[in-house]
C-alpha cells in the first residue's frame, strides 16, 4: 500500500529492499492473488482472520485514486480519524482490530502510541488457528521438562504425536526440520530445532531462504515421534526501526516523497509515524478429526516401529508457510512456551 502512494527516491527503497520490479500493476496482481489465495479456504480447516487499514487525520487530503487503489487491490480500507483526539483515535483503530480478528486482537493501539501530529498509520492484524492433519492426542499431554538455556529449565505441557512427518537435518546449521502439516493441504508449520540447548541465536543469525529452500526440498517422510510444547501467544511488533535498517528510510522522515497518498496539513508532505503489526497464534492438540477416532488410531500405531523422535524441548524458530503460494504468513522464535509473547525477529527468509 505504502509502494502504491510512494514516488521517487521513497519508491525504490521498497523497490529495491521489498523485492517490487517497478511496476505498480504487477505489484497489484501478485498481492490480489495472494490475499485471494490466503482468505479462501473451508471454515473447518483453519481460521484466518487478516486485514489492514490506513488511517488518516481528518486534515489530510487523500487522494481519491489511491484509496480507490488500495480498496480494489489490496483487501484495504480506511478511516479518517482525529489524532488531535487520541481517544477517539484509538478507540476506532481497536474496534477495527476487534472485528478483522472476531474479537481475538481486543487492543491493537493505546494513547501512548499515537502523537498529536500524527498524519498516517498503517495498520495489520492476523490471526490463525490451524487444524492438524495429524493431531496430538490430548489424553497423552504431560508435563515435560523445557530448557530455557544451558542452565535454566520450566515445565511445559508437552504434546505427543505419532505419525508419518517429513523431517531434514540442517548440518551447516547444526539443525533439525521437520514439517507439520494443516488439514487443508495450504498450511504448514516448519519448526527448526537447533542441536544445541543455546544454538538459537546462531541459527537466526545464519538461516537465508537459499539453505532453508533447498532443504525443504529434500525433506523425507518418517515415521516419527514428535513432542512439542504447546504455546498461545499475541504480540505486536514494530516495524519502523526494522524497516529502516534494511534501508527503507525516506518515508519517516523528512525525504519522504508520499504525494501518490495525500497532503498533509498545511500542504506539506506526509510522512510515516509507524508501521505495526499484531498478530496471535494458538498452537495445541486440536484437529477437525473427532477426538474418539483419535485416541483409536494413535492406540493402533503405537506398536509400530517409530523411525526416529523429534523432541522440542529447547528454544526453536517456527514458520508457517502457505505453500501453495510459496508465502511465509508468520516467522518466530520460541524462547518459553510459558510466555504470552514470544520474540519474533525480522528473520531474511524471503521478500514476500
Amino acid at each position: 500500500m505504502l509502494y502504491e502512494g510512494a514516488q521517487g527516491n521513497t519508491s525504490r527503497q521498497l523497490e529495491r529492499v521489498v523485492g517490487f520490479n517497478g511496476s505498480k500493476q504487477w505489484t497489484r496482481d501478485r498481492y490480489s492473488q495472494k490475499i485471494k489465495s490466503l482468505k479462501s479456504h473451508d471454515a473447518n480447516d483453519y481460521e484466518l482472520d487478516m486485514g489492514t487499514k490506513l488511517f488518516m487525520d481528518q486534515h489530510v487530503q487523500p487522494n481519491t485514486q489511491f484509496l480507490e487503489t488500495i480498496i480494489r487491490w489490496y483487501n484495504s480500507s480506511f478511516e479518517i480519524v482525529d489524532f488531535r483526539n487520541p481517544d477517539s483515535a484509538v478507540i476506532s483503530i481497536n474496534n477495527w482490530a476487534k472485528q478483522i480478528t472476531h474479537g481475538h486482537i481486543q487492543q491493537l493501539l493505546t494513547e501512548a502510541d499515537t502523537k498529536e501530529n500524527t498524519a498516517l498509520v498503517l495498520l495489520n492484524a492476523v490471526y490463525f488457528k490451524g487444524y492438524w492433519t495429524y493431531p496430538f492426542d490430548k489424553l497423552l499431554t504431560k508435563e515435560g521438562v523445557f530448557y530455557l538455556n544451558s542452565e535454566s529449565t520450566v515445565n511445559v505441557s508437552m504434546m505427543i504425536t505419532l505419525n508419518s512427518f517429513k523431517i531434514a537435518n540442517l548440518p551447516s546449521l547444526n539443525s533439525r526440520l521437520i514439517c507439520l502439516p494443516y488439514q487443508g493441504n495450504k498450511f504448514v508449520m516448519y519448526i527448526i530445532l537447533p542441536d544445541n540447548i543455546d544454538g538459537l541465536n546462531d541459527l537466526v543469525n545464519q538461516i537465508n531462504p537459499v539453505i532453508l529452500g533447498d532443504t525443504i526440498k529434500t525433506m523425507q517422510s518418517y515415521m516419527i515421534k514428535v513432542v512439542l510444547p504447546k504455546f498461545n501467544f499475541e504480540y505486536t511488533s514494530i516495524l519502523g526501526p526494522i524497516l529502516q535498517k534494511l534501508g527503507i528510510t525516506d518515508m519517516f522522515g523528512v525525504k519522504a516523497d508520499l504525494k501518490n497518498i495525500g497532503i498533509g496539513p498545511m500542504g506539506n508532505n506526509l510522512i510515516v509515524s509507524n508501521v505495526l503489526q499484531k498478530a496471535g497464534l494458538e498452537v495445541n492438540e486440536q484437529g477437525s478429526i473427532a477426538h474418539a477416532a483419535t485416541e483409536v488410531e494413535l492406540d493402533h500405531r503405537i506398536g509400530i516401529s517409530v523411525e526416529d523422535i523429534f523432541e522440542v524441548n529447547r528454544p526453536f524458530l517456527f514458520l508457517i508457510e502457505d505453500i501453495t503460494m510459496d508465502t511465509i504468513v508468520f516467522v518466530g522464535k520460541v524462547t518459553n512456551p510459558l510466555s504470552r509473547g514470544p520474540t519474533t525477529v525480522p528473520i531474511p527468509l524471503n521478500n514476500q
